[in-house]
């Protein structure tokens, strides 16, 4: 990961699926602050892709 790349937004779908969970799941994440996000004027949530792979890296961790 270079300082040139995008910090991409994902839709809790997209997070989802990258995770292995429901989208439920994810907005559930969402509401008790164990996932950051931000809500866009039209109301929709997105995920920063960092926040995704900080949760990746966490349970690659835990699982070793």
């Amino acid at each position: 990961m270079g300082d040139t790349q995008v910090d991409r937004k994902l839709t809790p779908s997209q997070v989802a699926k990258r995770l292995d969970v429901t989208p439920e799941t994810v907005r559930e994440w969402i509401r008790t602050g164990k996932l950051p996000s931000i809500t866009l004027p039209s109301g929709r949530m997105k995920v920063r892709e960092l926040d995704v792979i900080a949760i990746e890296t966490a349970e690659l961790r835990s699982a070793s």
